[in-house]
């Protein structure tokens, strides 16, 4: 019986620990751009802004107005950063937000129309995808 117990415990703790992550707050902080900047396929020129991520999902805001959105993940870095900054690249595509204070960093998942992830998958499997399978995704 106590064993019983024991085990609908353990198994409504580890139940528990997985939500927890469900509710947790998204990130808001304010962000200086300091030169024009591509989030996913927006071009987002110099000015302040707050970066808004809630799980894998960040949200460019300017006021209340939506500036970009784009998809990403955190990961975890073996030092704080000293300061917020944005990381891009040569082109300007954003490839990292980092936040003050903070271990973690929101990496930024490439920016890639759909009619091109087909055409990647396509070349992948060696077959030729339907022109009208593009059109589909474009509507």
């Amino acid at each position: 019986m106590k064993s019983n117990t024991l085990v609908r415990s353990m198994a409504l703790a580890a139940a528990l620990a997985l939500t927890v992550p469900v509710f947790a707050k998204p990130v808001a902080k304010a962000l200086a751009v300091p030169h024009s900047v591509k989030f996913g396929n927006v071009d987002v020129k110099a000015g302040d802004y707050r970066a808004m991520i809630d799980d894998n999902h960040l949200t460019l805001l300017n006021g209340k107005k939506v500036i970009a959105e784009s998809a990403g993940r955190w990961e975890e870095r073996s030092q704080k950063s000293p300061y917020t900054v944005i990381v891009s690249n040569g082109e300007g595509r954003v490839l990292e937000l980092r936040f003050e204070g903070k271990a973690q960093v929101f990496v930024q998942f490439p920016a890639v129309a759909a009619g091109e992830k087909l055409a990647t998958l396509a070349s992948a499997l060696n077959k030729k995808i339907p022109q009208s399978a593009f059109a589909l995704i474009r509507r």
